[in-house]
């Protein structure tokens, strides 16, 4: 499964302390796609790619901030389980958020396919308490989001490390996930090469052709 990412473009959509909403969501999703990196999540982001969607393969991601709101709301469009779960990490992440809202009428964004989709409106940034709040917590604001689609993915959530290369002297499974029963993706050959992304217990998090997945170190 791949995210979508996207952040609402709208230029001098300003905030009460300065920058507007295209800014400062585009830094929240910089923040983001490193986590998804180091958590080997596959994604695409705006429209810097011409992405195909497929229902079954992505999995619509989109921030905004604005539209008069006092608080969080989430709005979902053929998936709630994913929005019920960031709920929760937000709950978790920030305290005084109590009073999230979830919604799926009204979706903001013209999404045609069937495919999951989320969108997160942060709230009023005129309001200066709100402003605030997004600039101080953007780091929390988006590992919570990417915690939570770990968690919806069933892969854990890994924070960057630095990449090594490791030649492998053995045939290897490389798995979907860190889990001796999981669905292998390839295997690899003697003497070559492979990308380690991160690790997680007695999994490393590679990369090999292209291909992202868990090799096990035992």
């Amino acid at each position: 499964m791949k995210i979508y990412l996207n952040a609402f473009n709208r230029n001098k959509n300003n905030y009460f302390s300065g920058g507007d909403e295209k800014y400062y969501m585009n830094l929240i999703i910089d923040e983001i796609s490193n986590l998804l990196d180091s958590s080997g999540i596959e994604y695409s982001r705006n429209s810097t790619e011409n992405v195909k969607f497929e229902n079954n393969k992505f999995i619509y991601i989109s921030l905004h901030s604005g539209d008069n709101l006092d608080n969080v709301k989430i709005f979902y469009k053929n998936e709630k389980r994913l929005a019920e779960v960031i709920k929760e990490k937000f709950v978790t992440f920030f305290s005084e958020k109590t009073q999230i809202n979830l919604s799926s009428r009204n979706f903001p964004d013209k999404i045609i396919s069937k495919m999951p989709a989320i969108s997160i409106n942060f709230g009023n940034h005129e309001k200066e308490s709100i402003s605030k709040w997004i600039r101080e917590n953007m780091e929390n604001i988006s590992k919570a989001i990417v915690i939570s689609i770990a968690e919806y993915l069933s892969v854990p959530f890994l924070l960057p490390k630095k990449k090594k290369v490791l030649k492998i002297y053995k045939e290897t499974c490389i798995l979907e996930r860190p889990n001796i029963n999981s669905k292998i993706l390839v295997k690899a050959k003697i003497s070559e090469n492979i990308e380690i992304i991160n690790q997680w217990e007695n999994w490393y998090l590679v990369k090999y052709k292209d291909i992202i997945g868990y090799m096990n170190i035992i």
